[in-house]
């Protein structure tokens, strides 16, 4: 592979390897030039437009740096957008719940040289996604002379990321693939969908936040209608006193079986950082915010925003709730 010159920087494997005052080493987490744990340079900062701070461009103009899928801004240990991929989210570790933060807030330990994964630069299995330049198990950036490096942890697959918290009952799991059938083609497959203002006007683009609260709402709806089955006075309305029997009843024609096999990928996938194992993750935990009293109560049924002939279905403001793609009617005498 040759170098490749831009003025006077020289590049080697998209790595800047020569400037004007000569060739650049970086440190084991990229870096050129000195820094604190979270970017900010010393003992005082220098001219940018350069790479930086874990290989990042810091712009001249702003001041941020560049992670290729978002902006850092250097010395906040945040970034300036969520990290909507979803797959450094480690459910029993709640420092990794916080999508905006630099390296889970530990910089000593991990490092972020993508934007979108954390990755602890002495394993190499686990960087190796995020960057094909980590360093192998015998670089000597990685050993500890006061105690012997300790052998990398195996990959966690779907199956044990998601182990503590799967449900085993049949009407949990069912509600889950429902949930996952209408999620997962939405929204993690990149599509891109558009969404719509109650009056029918573009606003953007469908995002986690949506999707994780529509999760919500159908799990919310579905339990709502289990509430009402499980009384004599209000059984007919739905006719579903157990969670599998909403569920079913939602599932005509087998609208279901895109969640099915979606929920099947995830649990089959050997690593936890793929997007079906991401949306399982996710439809778990809005489930147990639904069954811990956090849904909403009134909500009943739910449509497409968009209607199958193409057209946008009607917003009534005082009965639905508009969330990304989906509507959700609130009360039960409107069939």
């Amino acid at each position: 592979m040759a170098a490749t010159q831009t003025a006077t920087n020289y590049y080697f494997g998209g790595k800047l390897i020569k400037a004007t005052n000569g060739y650049l080493g970086t440190d084991r987490l990229g870096s050129i030039g000195k820094y604190y744990p979270y970017g900010q340079e010393k003992p005082s900062a220098t001219q940018n437009g350069t790479v930086k701070f874990t290989g990042y461009l810091r712009d001249s103009e702003t001041g941020l740096d560049y992670a290729m899928n978002r902006y850092h801004n250097p010395g906040t240990g945040r970034f300036l957008t969520p990290d909507n991929s979803g797959m450094a989210i480690v459910p029993t570790t709640p420092s990794s719940w916080n999508r905006y933060a630099y390296a889970a807030g530990d910089p000593v330990r991990y490092k972020d040289p993508s934007g979108l994964y954390i990755c602890d630069e002495c394993d190499p299995a686990a960087c190796a996604i995020a960057n094909p330049f980590a360093p192998g198990p015998e670089d000597p950036s990685c050993e500890d002379p006061a105690e012997p490096q300790q052998p990398s942890q195996p990959i966690e697959s779907c199956q044990q990321h998601v182990a503590d918290i799967l449900p085993t009952d049949p009407g949990e799991i069912a509600a889950i693939q429902r949930v996952l059938n209408e999620n997962g083609y939405t929204f993690l497959l990149g599509q891109g969908h558009t969404t719509y203002d109650t009056k029918g006007n573009p606003n953007g683009k469908l995002d986690r936040g949506e999707v994780d609260l529509t999760d919500v709402y159908i799990f919310s709806v579905l339990f709502n209608r289990v509430r009402l089955s499980q009384s004599p006075k209000t059984f007919a309305l739905f006719k579903s006193p157990t969670l599998l029997a909403a569920v079913q009843q939602t599932d005509k024609d087998g609208s279901r079986q895109a969640g099915i096999d979606i929920y099947n990928q995830a649990l089959a996938s050997t690593r936890a950082d793929t997007w079906q194992c991401a949306d399982l993750t996710d439809a778990i935990f809005a489930l147990e915010q639904v069954e811990a009293g956090a849904g909403s109560n009134d909500v009943y049924y739910w449509f497409a925003v968009i209607n199958p002939d193409g057209s946008l279905r009607k917003f009534n403001p005082k009965r639905d709730v508009r969330i990304g793609l989906t509507d959700f009617v609130r009360g039960i005498r409107w069939r």
